[in-house]
C-alpha cells in the first residue's frame, strides 16, 4: 500500500516538473526571439504533453 502511494506521487512531481520546465522554456523562447504569437510556448507544451503520455505509459505497465 505505501509503495503504491509513493510510485504515483513520484509520477504526479515528475508531470508537474516536466510541464512547469515546458511552459516556462516556451515562454523564455519566445520572449527571447520576440515572436508574435506563442509558438515556442505552443510547441514545448506539445512536446511536454507527449512526454507525460510517455511516462505514464511506461509506468502502468510494470506491477
Amino acid at each position: 500500500m505505501k509503495n503504491e502511494w509513493m510510485k504515483y506521487s513520484s509520477l504526479a512531481f515528475q508531470i508537474l516538473a516536466i510541464m512547469l520546465f515546458g511552459i516556462a522554456a516556451g515562454y523564455y523562447l519566445d520572449k527571447y526571439f520576440n515572436t508574435t504569437a506563442p509558438l515556442f510556448l505552443l510547441g514545448s507544451l506539445i512536446l511536454s504533453v507527449v512526454a507525460v503520455l510517455v511516462i505514464i505509459i511506461k509506468t502502468s505497465g510494470k506491477p
